[in-house]
């Protein structure tokens, strides 16, 4: 299945996709546009999504309050058809952040939903993860939550240290755009590189020189400005 991020494509059409993830919370206030957000995109299956922005009077209880009070505000349980996603490449998210986070999310919001998934790119998981019984704490997590992985320019990602397949079953192979798979094995996506400016040389005419005695002076042409060279 295929989804993709509300914010980061809003001109997507939905139809094209299985699933939508929509930005409820920005730190601790409601995204603004994000009831009406929500109701756009009510022909296919839909997700919460909340972008931390962590300070110390606004930490990971504060954060899930927040949270908890806009889900709430939704009519009905359909929130609960996609797991509840949490940006964890904000800026001062860590492991003690995500773990009381998960915590309070579950006890708040009533039972029983799917997993909420941790949005996490490569280089930010090899950060938060080196700390002092790191791979304690991902277990801790990962029995509440799984992995949505953040990784482009691939045709298939690589697996998160401390995890199996089964934890990541989520993959963004490019900007806003998932793929889904239950069993954590992907489709491979075409290698999306940056293209380098291809280098055009000038021709230059050339002649063949043979059965030439004495001293001769060979002038040779510059292949880029046909300049001179000596």
């Amino acid at each position: 299945m295929k989804g993709y991020f509300y914010h980061l494509h809003p001109d997507f059409t939905p139809t094209d996709y299985d699933f939508c993830f929509v930005r409820a919370v920005i730190g601790t206030s409601v995204d603004p546009a994000f009831y009406e957000n929500w109701n756009k995109v009510n022909h296919i299956r839909r997700g919460i999504y909340q972008n931390p922005f962590v300070t110390p009077e606004n930490d990971a209880h504060q954060h899930a309050a927040w949270l908890v009070d806009t889900i709430n505000n939704i009519q009905g349980d359909l929130w609960k058809v996609m797991p509840i996603v949490i940006n964890a490449t904000a800026l001062h998210v860590d492991l003690m952040f995500l773990d009381t986070w998960l915590s309070r999310i579950n006890e708040q919001l009533a039972q029983p939903f799917p997993k909420p998934l941790v949005y996490i790119s490569p280089k930010i998981w090899s950060t938060i993860i080196d700390v002092p019984d790191g791979q304690l704490f991902v277990a801790r997590i990962l029995q509440k939550a799984g992995i949505l992985w953040s990784e482009w320019n691939v045709s298939t990602p690589r697996l998160a240290q401390y995890c199996t397949k089964q934890d990541v079953q989520y993959w963004e192979y490019t900007k806003g755009v998932i793929q889904n798979s239950a069993t954590g094995v992907f489709t491979a996506q075409p290698t999306i590189l940056t293209p380098t400016p291809t280098q055009t040389n000038h021709p230059t005419s050339t002649k063949t020189i043979s059965n030439i005695t004495g001293n001769v002076n060979i002038h040779l042409a510059c292949p880029y400005c046909g300049k001179k060279i000596f």
